[in-house]
């Protein structure tokens, strides 16, 4: 794959991401009930399930197997485990910090990808992979949503971002080298089409608990389940992770763990640092401007 190629990937994935950090920081202020929260879910997946639908028209639909199958289950329930746990980890953090946490999910493919998919891992790299932890601790610690500690639900919350992510590229390696065919579009089209269908349940289920337990005795005008704000951040969330899943996983073919993961987690977090403080006006210390140098040394040192 060209260089200039991988660059623009590269910067596509970070930007990407960033928009499902600012996706999630705005939408945890809206979700406040289960009944939302499924329905949103199953608004973003479902559009994002006919992205990759269209591109599906293109390319074909072969290499329809067992192993495809898999693969997508598993990613469908990961990416309802990361909904979740994002959406609820920033409710009292930053988005450095999420987007720290999520990305940091990273070592787990790499490791994986060691000693699983035997890809090779130089000696500069690895310390390139630690200058980039140190310069996410820089980026989060102590940095609560105002400023304050990181509360044990908020913790919790961001330690299970952070497996969820983990697994998920986990799954998009596995896919690239190990499943026959290795049709990308087509993965990505069941993966979001069954996470859909699973928000969905879980939204019509928990309607009819509602009208069970809850019968109104006032008339009152029925506002909609989702707002505008939740509606563009739906659509932007689908495309979002529709590209994500694609350039991954067709990274994952031909570039190891080592490079993808840690340099688009690295730009990844840098922008989200400064979109924290711009756009959400959230605290930039010396100790984050610090962090900041650090992360884009460790990227050049992981790149070499």
């Amino acid at each position: 794959m060209d260089l200039y190629i991988i660059i623009i990937l590269f910067l596509v994935i970070a930007v990407m991401r960033v928009i499902q950090k600012v996706c999630n920081k705005v939408s945890s202020e809206q979700i406040t009930e289960n009944r939302t929260f499924f329905a949103y879910g199953t608004l973003y997946q479902c559009v994002a399930a006919a992205f990759a639908l269209i591109m599906v028209a293109f390319t074909g639909f072969h290499d329809f197997n067992g192993g495809l199958i898999v693969c997508s289950v598993l990613s469908a329930i990961l990416f309802a485990v990361d909904l979740f746990s994002g959406i609820e980890a920033v409710k009292g953090c930053s988005i450095a910090v999420a987007t720290m946490f999520s990305l940091g999910g990273l070592v787990i493919s790499v490791v994986v990808s060691y000693f699983w998919f035997g890809e090779d891992i130089k000696v500069h790299q690895i310390i390139g992979l630690v200058i980039f932890f140190i310069s996410a601790y820089l980026l989060s610690s102590k940095d609560g949503k105002n400023g304050e500690k990181i509360s044990a639900k908020t913790f919790i919350m961001l330690f299970v971002n952070f497996l969820a992510n983990g697994f998920v590229m986990v799954v998009q390696k596995y896919f690239a080298l190990k499943v026959e065919g290795a049709n990308t579009p087509l993965f990505s089209f069941l993966t979001f089409m069954f996470c859909g269908l699973l928000m969905g349940i879980c939204y019509l289920f928990t309607l009819r608990k509602t009208k069970r337990l809850f019968e109104p005795t006032v008339q009152t005008k029925k506002e909609p389940v989702l707002n505008k704000k939740l509606l563009v951040c739906g659509i932007l969330l689908a495309l979002a992770l529709f590209l994500i899943n694609i350039i991954i996983t067709e990274m994952g073919k031909t570039i190891p763990s080592i490079i993808v993961f840690p340099i688009s987690s690295a730009i990844c977090i840098i922008i989200a640092t400064l979109v924290g403080y711009f756009v959400f006006k959230e605290k930039l210390s010396a100790k984050k401007i610090v962090g900041l140098f650090i992360g884009i040394i460790s990227i050049i040192i992981i790149g070499i």
